[in-house]
């Protein structure tokens, strides 16, 4: 399991809010690593987890597997492994975005924020070989999202799976030319994020991610 804690405020506005503490997860089976879930939620104390990689489905109940005072929206695979979720602390008010889904492993919450536009959240899972496809579909998300919201607050974290880009001061370098690599750095110069994790996620690579 890996995991990464952030602290994250509204871009628009960072001196005046109160960072979020955010959590991103890739936990290769949830209900397997459940103990360790709760031991970092009792030690970080998250405002939102960003989950993938669950391995659930229909026949666990979020109440089997999170602690109370967070109220999960998921997106599970329908056959073996994958799934993403998030894990939003029940003080925020938030809502479900159902308009934003595509055909890929990501899911949107919108967090109301008292006095201020509303935050997007999106935990967000791009399978290993799966190509560019999964990044189409993102492009597609954050397109309804940006068309119906000139500049909307975006919080965009997951387990990305791209090793041959590297990550300076926000900013991505491919280190191929692959169609992915391509594709991935045009979607996130299009929407004007920046990635925000410094440090190697597994082994020496920048596997997930944390877009603002």
């Amino acid at each position: 399991m890996n995991y990464s804690p952030h602290s994250l405020a509204n871009k628009q506005s960072a001196s005046k809010l109160t960072p979020l503490k955010l959590i991103v997860i890739n936990f290769q089976s949830v209900m397997a690593k459940r103990a360790a879930l709760l031991n970092i939620i009792h030690d970080h104390q998250p405002d939102i987890i960003f989950g993938c990689e669950s391995h659930l489905d229909n026949s666990f109940a979020s109440s089997e597997v999170f602690t109370n005072g967070f109220h999960v929206i998921r997106k599970d695979r329908s056959i073996g492994g994958g799934g993403v979720f998030l894990a939003v602390n029940d003080s925020l008010v938030m809502s479900e975005d159902p308009l934003l889904d595509v055909d890929a492993e990501l899911v949107w919450v919108k967090l109301q924020l008292s006095k201020r536009p509303p935050l997007y959240l999106c935990s967000y899972y791009r399978p290993p070989n799966s190509g560019a496809q999964p990044i189409v579909q993102l492009n597609e998300s954050l397109s309804r999202l940006y068309n119906r919201n000139a500049s909307p607050n975006v919080i965009l974290a997951g387990d990305f799976n791209l090793p041959d880009v590297e990550w300076q001061d926000g900013h991505g370098y491919p280190l191929t030319m692959s169609e992915m690599n391509t594709v991935f750095l045009d979607v996130v110069n299009e929407y004007g994020l920046e990635q925000c994790v410094q440090e190697s996620t597994r082994q020496n690579h920048m596997l997930d991610l944390v877009f603002a």
